[in-house]
């Protein structure tokens, strides 16, 4: 079955279960003791989980930089920031900067060690910047600016708690870790932000398509997809930016990276 189908779709078949094969996917997979098996594990575990999951937890909660984007921060081959994944997002971030250049705050969630958020606090000045991260050590001892403040701690709850905020809202290859109704716990949380941009990995076989419907799929250990465009939709957000690239990671030379932007339809008014 695997072969005829290909894993991906297989892996796909057994999360939203459609019709009979679905539910025979599903089945393999709960019995399955192979990598396909393990991740339907992950997935059973954690897709109800409102809050951080277990295997975030695992990979994320110590000073290691570990994730997708492990080779972009130790080996890189000495690339620019711009020509890195995570700096991808950069552009987008900037954009949103000079739409409303002033007063804003401009949070990062998932910052690891710092050097997007750096980048954009070098450049401008005026603007206050904050990072977040379940561990900050790293991004602490290597950058220190006036108008740039690193946070550590779990973001979801300190939103909640009111300890963070931003007007512009941004992660890369963190919003892919999130379970699904972590997600829309974030959401639900980011009301307020008058824009939200993402750029996360996408794997296992998905793509991301203009899709008004929010909904999500596990794709590997600690990944998830999501419909970002669904979800940034129902959340009442217009999108004003949405693409997925190619980007040739030193271990993974045929990966696509989705960048999108949404803005609150509420800060649509003139200034």
């Amino acid at each position: 079955m695997l072969a005829v189908v290909g894993r991906d779709r297989f892996y796909q078949m057994a999360q939203d279960r459609h019709g009979i094969c679905g539910r025979f996917a599903s089945a393999f997979c709960q019995g399955h003791a192979g990598r396909v098996g393990a991740n339907y594990s992950i997935y059973a575990e954690n897709k109800n989980a409102k809050g951080i999951t277990t295997i975030s937890l695992k990979y994320y909660s110590d000073d290691s930089l570990h994730g997708f984007g492990d080779y972009e921060f130790s080996r890189s081959g000495n690339k620019p920031l711009l020509e890195q994944q995570r700096g991808l997002i950069i552009p987008l971030v900037e954009n949103a900067i000079q739409d409303n250049l002033g007063g804003e705050v401009v949070l990062e969630i998932g910052t690891g060690n710092g050097d997007v958020i750096a980048y954009l606090a070098d450049k401008y000045p005026e603007v206050s910047f904050i990072g977040v991260d379940l561990s900050i050590v790293n991004a602490i001892a290597k950058h220190q600016k006036p108008n740039l403040t690193f946070v550590e701690g779990y973001a979801l709850e300190l939103l909640r708690e009111g300890k963070i905020s931003g007007d512009i809202i941004f992660g890369t290859s963190t919003f892919c870790v999130f379970a699904p109704l972590e997600f829309k716990e974030y959401l639900s949380a980011l009301h307020d932000a008058r824009r939200i941009i993402i750029s996360d990995p996408v794997t296992f076989g998905n793509k991301h398509e203009k899709d008004p419907k929010a909904k999500s799929r596990h794709m590997d250990l600690y990944m998830w997809w999501h419909n970002y465009f669904g979800y940034l939709t129902e959340a009442g957000m217009d999108i004003d930016h949405f693409e997925t690239v190619n980007f040739a990671y030193s271990h993974n030379p045929n990966a696509k990276v989705v960048l999108i932007s949404g803005k609150s339809a509420m800060h649509n008014a003139p200034h």
